[in-house]
């Protein structure tokens, strides 16, 4: 799995003409995420999965900061699904 960090990176190196999917997630993943990623992996010759908590999705900002994160949990999961690309 290639990790990129920047959407410019990935921009660079991902040929987007190619039968891709996309998995958005803010982390923290669970059977239903495995599901979708399972779904585009049968369906897709690449799987992109993206990890961002968006700050504007909640109300308070006590829900943000205790908005669950661990992202080696995340990473060794998509490593076991054989993802192709994470953001």
């Amino acid at each position: 799995m290639i990790i990129f960090k920047s959407i410019n990176k990935l921009n660079k190196e991902v040929n987007f003409k190619a039968n891709i999917g996309f998995v958005p997630t803010m982390g923290s993943l669970h059977k239903g995420h495995n599901s979708l990623i399972k779904s585009s992996k049968k369906m897709c010759k690449k799987t992109i999965v993206s990890i961002f908590v968006n700050p504007s999705q909640f109300n308070k900002k006590s829900d943000l900061k205790n908005y669950p994160r661990n992202l080696k949990k995340d990473i060794r999961l998509l490593n076991k699904l054989k993802v192709d690309y994470l953001l």
